[in-house]
Formats: structure tokens, sequence, C-alpha cells
């Protein structure tokens, strides 16, 4: 069983702390677009200082995004598109025609 050696990336998140002025603060909307647009072509460290935060939170919420996203797709696909009247959630006898 092998195990991941952490240390590395937590040595790095602590000297991120340095220039995350937006630590512990509401991501806002154009923080969030900048960290999608830039994560596939920029180094984290680098979208981290940009953003001024640190280089975990810019992880985890990019994961928090894409797993957002992939709750959304699966509620989605989960949605009937050919309900009938009685699987629409009609609230009384007299709505479903009675």
């Amino acid at each position: 069983m092998s195990s991941y050696n952490y240390g590395p990336r937590q040595e790095a998140n602590e000297a991120s702390r340095s220039t995350a002025e937006a630590h512990g603060e509401t991501w806002e909307a154009h923080e969030v677009e900048l960290l999608e647009e830039c994560w596939s072509d920029a180094d984290l460290p680098e979208i981290a200082e940009t953003l001024g935060r640190t280089i975990e939170a810019c992880r985890q919420k990019h994961y928090d995004i894409a797993k957002s996203a992939e709750r959304q797709s699966r509620t989605k696909r989960a949605k009937s598109t050919t309900n009938s009247k009685w699987d629409k959630g009609w609230t009384s006898l007299e709505d479903m025609g009675f």
C-alpha cells in the first residue's frame, strides 16, 4: 500500500498564505470565472497568487465547481421528459380531473 506524501503540498500552501489577501473570504463570480478559465493553462501557484487565494483554496473551489456541474448533469438526466399528468406533481384530485 503506497501513501501519498502531503508534506510538499502543505508547505506550498502555507507559503501561498503570504500572498493570499482574500483568504477566507467569499468567492466572487469574477474570481470563479478566472479560476476556471486559467485552470488548464496556468500553474496552480500562479493562479492562487493572481486571485489572492491559497493554493488549496483554489484546488478545492475547482473541485467543488466540477462536482456541482456533475450533480446538475445527473439531475437533468434523471428527469423524464415524457411525464404524464399523474407524475407531474398535481396537488389535488381536482387538478387531476376528479
